[in-house]
């Protein structure tokens, strides 16, 4: 899912229309989650560092 909204981000600056927004919006929910997760995945390597 992560891939897909990171495709279709870059297909939106070249040809904007509503399939690119119709798959930004169905994939936004999953990437901000996997976001998410890897940020606090690294903060706690770093507590963990320290």
């Amino acid at each position: 899912m992560v891939a897909s909204n990171t495709i279709v981000r870059k297909a939106e600056q070249v040809m904007p229309g509503p399939v690119t927004d119709a798959i930004i919006r169905a994939t936004e929910e999953e990437t901000l989650k996997a976001v998410t997760r890897r940020a606090e995945e690294a903060f706690e390597s770093l507590q963990e560092s320290c």
